[in-house]
C-alpha cells in the first residue's frame, strides 16, 4: 500500500510554467456575502442560469476568500461546514473519505458520497448508481460553490436529495500569473500546490498540481494524494464559452485505521482497530476524467453540452482479509437548453435537456491467498430527459414546475461459473416532479413554497454486497422514493443577509446500511422515514472590518416503519446525522491582517438504527483560530498564515460507522493541533 516514490508529481511543479505560459489566468479573491436583493447572484444549479434570490429553494452560495479564509483546504468541511442543513462529517479517514449528507439524504453513506448530485465545473462527479468520489477535487482551487438543498430529481435524477456545484477558478485577464501555496503541521501534514496560467486573447487557460502526504493523527492513518489538472479555454463569440478539461489523481496510499468500539475509544483514540492493523486495510486509487464542454448564451436563449469519460482503478484490502479490485470506466453526455417564450419579461422561461451516462466496473474480490470469491463485471446505464418551467406573470412572483424521467439498468456478468451464474439484470425507474413559488413581500424579503419528489437507486456496491457473500445483484434492495414539502423566506440589506427554511421529507423503502464488518457494508429498505427540519442563516456587516455569520439546523430525522428481527424500531433517530448543529463566525480584518474565530457545535450522533450507540454531543462545542497576513513586493502578492484547530483541545467524536459490528462505531477526531501555510501570487500586468 505505500509507495516508494517521494515525489512522483515533483516535476510537474517544474513544468507547470513551461506548460501554461502561452495560456492562462489569476485566481480571483473578491470573496463577500451579498445580499441577493441588492446585487442579485446568479446560479446554475437549476439547469439554468437564474438569480438565487428569485427561485423557490433553498439556495447557499460561498465564493473566493468566503472559502479561502479558513486556512487549509484538504476537504468537504471547510467549503460545506457552514451552510444550514448540510452535514459534513469528518472520519479524518483518506481511505473513505468524510460523509457529506444534505437533510439527511446521503447520511448512510458507507464512503465517498451519495445521494447527493455533485458538479465540478459543470461537469458530473456523480455516477449513474447515486456514488461520487471526490478524487479529481483539487479544494484550493474552488473559487465558487452553489448548494442546492432539497430534493432536485427532476432536475438532476437519480440520488438528488440536493447539488453540489464545485467551480474553480477560471483563466483570467493576466498574460501570466503563477501561484504557489504550501501548508505544513501536525501528524506529519506537508501539501504543496502549484498553479501557473496564462492568457491570449481569447485563449486561455491554466495547469495545476498538488501533493498532500500526512502521517494522520491516528495509527495506520497515513495517506498520499497527489493531483494534477489541466484546462484550455476558448471564447471565439461574446456569449460563447468551449472548454477542454482533464484531471489526473494518484492516491497510492490511503490507510484505514477503522472505527473504535467504546472500550478502545477510551483506552487509546489514536489507534486502530486490530483487524484493520492486521489485514493492512486500506486503498491505493488512480483516477483521470476528460471533459469537452460547450456553452452558448444569448439574450433569450442558452444552450450547453457536456461529454466526458471517467477512468479508475482500485486496489481494497479490508478488514475481514478480503481484497477488492476495481477497473472501472464511464463515458457520458450532458445536454440542456433554455429559451424565453416570447419577447417581454414575464414571458415564461422553458428548460429542457438529457443526460446519458454508461459504466462499466470489472470486479474481483479475492480472499487471502488470491483464490477469487467474486469475479464479474458491473454495468449501470442511465438516461433522463427533463423539462422545467419558469414563470414571472407579475413581478413579484414566480412560478416554477418541472419534470423528469429516470430508467437506470444494472447488469452483472458473472466469470466465476464454478458456484453457479450470479449474473441478471434490474432496470429501476421513476418520474419525478418539481413545483414551486416564490414572492416578493417587499423590496427586501422574499418568500417561496416548493414540493418536489427523490428518487434513489442502491449504488452498484450496495447492490453487490449481499449478506450471503455470493455475487450477482441483490433482489431484494429496492429503489428509495421520497416527496419534500418547503416553505422559506431570505431577505437582505448592504449590512445584513438572512434566510430560513422549514421542511419535510416522506421517505418509502429508505435504503439503510443495517450492518458493517470490516469495512464491507450490508444494506436494506427500511420502509418508511420521516425527514424534518428547520435551517437558519444569517450574515452581518457589524463594521467595515467585522463581518459575522451564524448558521443553525435541527434534524429532526426518524423512522416512520422499520421492523429488524421481528423489533420495530419506529420513533428511532435516523443516525449519523445529529439532531442539533451549529456554527458561528467572526472576522477581523484591520489593515493587512485577518483574525477569524471559527466554532462548531453539534448535538449527540447515534451510531446505530436500534438507537443503542450514541457519539456524545461537542459540548460547548468546537473552536478554530486563523490569523493571516498579506504583503505585496513588486508584483508578488504574499499571505502567510497561521490555524490553530480545536483551540480548546476537546476530545470528540468527529463521525461514527453505522451499524458497525462488534459495537465499532466510533471514528474520533483528533484534539488541539496546529496548522502554518504560506500562499504566493505572482502576476504580469495586462498591457
Amino acid at each position: 500500500m505505500r509507495s516508494s516514490d517521494p515525489g512522483i508529481a515533483l516535476p510537474f511543479l517544474l513544468c507547470v510554467p513551461l506548460l501554461s505560459a502561452p495560456l492562462a489566468a489569476q485566481v480571483p479573491d473578491s470573496g463577500r456575502v451579498v445580499p441577493v436583493e441588492v446585487e442579485p447572484i446568479i446560479v446554475t444549479t437549476t439547469r439554468t442560469a437564474e438569480p438565487a434570490g428569485r427561485l423557490p429553494a433553498a439556495i447557499t452560495v460561498r465564493e473566493g476568500a468566503t472559502l479561502g479564509n479558513a486556512g487549509p483546504l484538504d476537504g468537504l468541511e471547510g467549503v460545506l461546514g457552514s451552510i444550514p442543513g448540510v452535514h459534513v462529517a469528518n472520519r479524518y479517514n483518506f481511505s473513505l473519505d468524510q460523509r457529506l449528507s444534505i437533510r439527511g439524504f446521503g447520511s448512510r453513506a458507507n464512503f465517498g458520497s451519495r445521494g447527493v448530485r455533485v458538479l465540478l465545473d459543470g461537469v458530473p462527479q456523480t455516477l449513474p448508481d447515486g456514488q461520487t468520489q471526490f478524487s479529481n477535487v483539487e479544494f484550493v482551487e474552488l473559487s465558487r460553490v452553489e448548494v442546492l438543498r432539497g430534493a432536485a430529481s427532476a432536475l438532476h435524477g437519480n440520488a438528488s436529495g440536493g447539488v453540489i456545484a464545485l467551480q474553480t477558478a477560471r483563466p483570467g485577464p493576466a498574460p501570466f500569473a503563477q501561484s504557489a501555496q504550501f501548508e505544513g503541521g501536525a501528524f506529519g501534514t506537508f501539501k504543496w500546490h502549484a498553479r501557473s496560467s496564462a492568457r491570449r486573447g481569447p485563449l486561455g487557460g491554466f495547469v495545476s498540481v498538488s501533493r498532500l502526504t500526512t502521517d494522520g493523527f491516528r495509527e495506520h492513518s497515513a495517506a498520499d494524494q497527489r493531483q494534477l489538472t489541466a484546462l484550455i479555454e476558448l471564447a471565439p463569440a461574446p456569449g460563447t464559452l468551449a472548454s477542454i478539461r482533464f484531471s489526473a489523481a494518484d492516491h497510492p496510499v490511503a490507510d484505514n485505521p477503522g472505527a473504535l468500539n467504546a472500550a478502545e475509544l477510551a483506552a487509546d483514540r489514536t489507534a486502530a482497530a486490530p483487524q484493520n492493523l492486521a489485514r493492512d486495510a486500506g486503498k491505493a486509487v488512480t483516477q483521470q476524467q476528460l471533459s469537452l464542454q460547450v456553452r452558448r448564451r444569448a439574450a433569450d436563449a442558452e444552450y450547453g453540452a457536456v461529454t466526458y469519460a471517467i477512468w479508475r482503478d482500485l486496489e481494497n484490502p479490508i478488514a475481514t482479509g478480503t481484497r477488492i479490485g476495481l477497473d472501472r470506466s464511464v463515458i457520458g453526455a450532458r445536454l440542456d437548453a433554455s429559451r424565453r417564450l416570447g419577447s417581454g419579461a414575464t414571458a415564461p422561461r422553458l428548460t429542457g435537456g438529457l443526460d446519458l451516462q454508461l459504466m462499466r466496473d470489472a470486479r474481483t474480490n479475492a480472499d487471502g491467498s488470491g483464490a477469487l470469491l467474486v469475479d464479474q463485471d458491473d454495468r449501470v446505464a442511465e438516461a433522463g430527459p427533463f423539462l422545467q418551467l419558469h414563470w414571472s406573470p407579475l413581478g413579484p412572483l414566480l412560478l416554477e414546475a418541472g419534470a423528469r424521467y429516470d430508467r437506470t439498468t444494472f447488469r452483472v456478468t458473472d466469470h466465476l461459473l464454478a458456484d453457479g451464474d450470479d449474473g441478471g439484470r434490474r432496470v429501476l425507474a421513476a418520474w419525478s416532479g418539481r413545483g414551486g413559488a416564490s414572492l416578493a413581500v417587499t423590496p427586501e424579503v422574499r418568500t417561496y413554497v416548493s414540493v418536489s419528489t427523490a428518487f434513489e437507486t442502491p449504488t452498484t456496491t450496495e447492490l453487490g454486497n449481499r449478506p450471503d457473500g455470493s455475487g450477482g445483484l441483490n433482489p431484494e434492495l429496492a429503489a428509495q422514493r421520497g416527496t419534500s414539502f418547503e416553505v422559506g423566506a431570505r431577505g437582505g440589506s448592504r449590512r445584513v443577509s438572512w434566510s430560513g427554511a422549514v421542511f419535510t421529507s416522506s421517505i418509502r423503502d429508505a435504503i439503510t446500511q443495517f450492518e458493517e464488518v470490516g469495512g464491507r457494508a450490508y444494506f436494506r429498505n427500511a420502509g418508511r422515514v420521516r425527514q424534518r427540519g428547520v435551517e437558519a442563516a444569517l450574515d452581518l456587516r457589524l463594521h467595515p472590518l467585522v463581518t459575522a455569520s451564524l448558521s443553525y439546523t435541527l434534524a429532526d430525522y426518524r423512522f416512520v416503519e422499520y421492523v429488524v428481527d421481528g423489533a420495530s424500531l419506529a420513533g428511532n433517530r435516523l443516525p449519523g446525522v445529529p439532531v442539533h448543529s451549529g456554527h458561528a463566525q467572526i472576522a477581523f480584518s484591520p489593515a493587512s491582517w485577518t483574525f477569524m474565530l471559527d466554532h462548531a457545535a453539534s448535538s449527540r450522533v447515534w451510531a446505530d438504527d436500534s438507537n443503542l450507540l450514541e457519539a456524545p454531543g461537542w459540548g460547548a462545542g468546537v473552536t478554530d483560530l486563523r490569523v493571516g497576513w498579506s504583503g505585496t513586493a513588486g508584483q508578488l502578492d504574499f499571505e502567510p498564515f497561521v490555524v490553530i484547530r480545536n483551540l480548546t483541545d476537546r476530545r470528540f467524536v468527529g463521525s461514527v460507522t453505522i451499524n458497525g459490528f462488534n459495537g465499532r462505531v466510533f471514528e474520533p477526531a483528533p484534539g488541539r493541533h496546529v496548522m502554518l501555510g504560506l500562499r504566493g501570487r505572482f502576476a504580469v500586468a495586462t498591457p
